[in-house]
Parts: C-alpha cells; structure tokens; sequence
C-alpha cells in the first residue's frame, strides 16, 4: 500500500472540511457561542468527558481505512454530505439570522452540537478496515460518536440555560 493511496483513503480525510469549516467561521458565532462563556457554569466533569470523546472521535479515524464503493460505504458518503449540509446551516442559522430567530429554541441553539451525529455516522459507515491486525467494527466508531455527541448536546444544554438565566430579556 503506497502513501499517495493511505491518504486517499484515510477516514480522517471527511474530518478536514468540519476542521476547516470550524476554524474559520468559530470567530463569526454570536457572543453566546464565545468558548469561555459557553464553558461557563457546565460541570468539569462533562467538559473533561466531552474533550476525551471529541479527541477519541477525531483522532480515531486516522487508524482506519474508508471504502465509498462499497453499499455501506455509499450510504455513508449519502450521510455523511446530508449531515454536513445539516451541520453548515445549523452554524449559518446562528450566524446569519437574527437572534429573535434562534433565542428561544433550543433546537436551533444547540443544532451544531447535534447535526455532527450525522456526518460522524456517515465516517462510520464508510470505515472499512485498521491499518492494523484488529477487525474494524461499526460500533468502535459509531459509540464513541454517539457518546461525544450527547455529552456535547449537554453542554449545549448548559450554556443555553446559563444565557436564559443570566440574559432574561435576551
């Protein structure tokens, strides 16, 4: 296996859109979505779970190969571009409508927590195989996803409630 072909078919390669997406567009989020207010109030204990499972999530599929040929592999590439369009608007939503839009709902609010089991399921679907001798399976990618995600959609939760307690008229 050459590297040119490792990288082509690297399950980290469908992470570098979200990379990107978040590095640029982060500085653009209302003030709400500021990381240290959005960390204020929310128990330590979520926060270090929540950064072991994003770590685990983002780190993991540079030990594993994708195969889009496949059935599964295409649906996940079906999956994986629904979640990010998904994933996009939710960020877009924040950013370029107003807040009396999004404020009082929670769904809005906390979509970019969320949508990401989506476009993480569509990575999960998509693995095919370790670069190592242990059997790739579905579940080794999916769980951690599942767990970060709903650790992340708590920390929405959190920050939502801190910025109705703390911004009444808001």
């Amino acid at each position: 296996m050459n590297m040119i072909d490792i990288i082509a078919h690297n399950g980290f390669i469908f992470l570098i859109p979200i990379l990107i997406w978040n590095l640029f567009l982060t500085p653009k989020l209302p003030v709400e979505y500021d990381p240290v207010r959005f960390d204020e109030k929310v128990p330590k204990v979520l926060l270090v779970l929540e950064h072991l499972f994003r770590t685990i999530v983002f780190l993991l599929p540079l030990l594993f190969r994708v195969d889009i040929t496949s059935r599964t592999g295409t649906f996940g590439v079906i999956v994986y571009i629904a979640g990010l369009f998904l994933y996009f608007a939710s960020w877009l939503v924040l950013i370029l409508l107003p807040r009396r839009v999004w404020r009082k709902n929670f769904l809005l609010f906390s979509a970019p927590a969320t949508t990401p089991l989506l476009w993480l399921t569509g990575i999960g679907l998509m693995a095919e195989s370790y670069y190592f001798n242990l059997t790739l399976r579905p579940e080794h990618y999916l769980i951690p996803s599942i767990i970060f995600v709903v650790l992340h959609g708590a920390h929405s939760l959190f920050a939502y409630r801190k910025k109705e307690e703390t911004s009444p008229g808001f």
